[in-house]
């Protein structure tokens, strides 16, 4: 058991940094308003979010369980949500921030700038789903 985890934890880890050339912020604004998938690794406890389907099928495809549409985000806002990676720990760990200055530190200190991965809808104008995360 042990041995398998430690390989989804690995492979996630590769899948990670084969979707970091591809930059987030060119998958988010190609698709308007965007479905917001979740996924959920049950090795790590972390959560991922994604508004690009080939991301969500390829991270379920190595064992993250995808949980559904969390919530739908504006293709543009003036709060763009930054999407930085830390490969330092063991199975990766993503944070999201709305504060430039938080992720200019971050990079400071040895995470990925992964780019803009969604805006806030800071005037509550994307009409909200029925079936998200809950």
């Amino acid at each position: 058991m042990r041995k398998c985890i430690w390989a989804t934890i690995l492979s996630t880890s590769a899948v990670l940094l084969a979707f970091a050339v591809m930059p987030v912020s060119a998958l988010a604004e190609s698709v308007g308003a965007m479905n917001m998938c979740r996924l959920y690794n049950p090795n790590t406890g972390e959560h991922f979010y994604t508004a690009a389907t080939a991301e969500r099928d390829t991270m379920s495809s190595v064992g993250w369980r995808y949980e559904g549409v969390g919530w739908r985000a504006p293709e543009k806002s003036d709060t763009p949500v930054y999407r930085l990676y830390n490969s330092h720990v063991i199975g990766g760990d993503h944070h999201y921030t709305t504060s430039a200055s938080e992720r200019d530190m971050l990079v400071r200190a040895g995470w990925k700038y992964e780019g803009v991965g969604w805006y806030s809808d800071d005037g509550e104008a994307v009409p909200r789903i029925a079936s998200v995360v809950g």
